[in-house]
């Protein structure tokens, strides 16, 4: 098994982490028009009232927006992790952050 510091906290990934950071902000620094080159939107524009959603009519609907099915995928994943951690001392790899991601979005999401 690789580990973390082989991998994502690997010198040349947290390097190009650093020039990012100082790159991105400089770029659209320069990508900024001048004021005079600026267009503004009219905020009444803005205001417009949001299209009601839709009537949840199909079983495949409701179980995408079932909050029940999400935490009953998801706490257990949660509970997984805890156990691993707490109980047993696991250990971070790769495999363990990809789990905690996709059981933190599962429950994060709510759908």
């Amino acid at each position: 098994v690789i580990g973390t510091g082989s991998t994502i906290f690997a010198f040349f990934n947290l390097a190009i982490v650093v020039c990012l950071f100082i790159a991105v902000p400089l770029v659209n620094r320069l990508m900024l028009p001048d004021e005079k080159d600026s267009v503004y939107v009219d905020p009444r524009l803005l205001d417009d009232e949001p299209e009601p959603v839709g009537r949840i009519t199909r079983p495949a609907e409701k179980l995408e927006n079932s909050m029940p099915l999400a935490l009953l995928v998801g706490v257990p994943g949660l509970l997984f992790l805890l156990d691993h951690f707490l109980l047993r001392g696991g250990s971070l790899n790769l495999n363990v952050v990809n789990f905690m991601f996709l059981f933190l979005a599962i429950v994060l999401h709510r759908t």
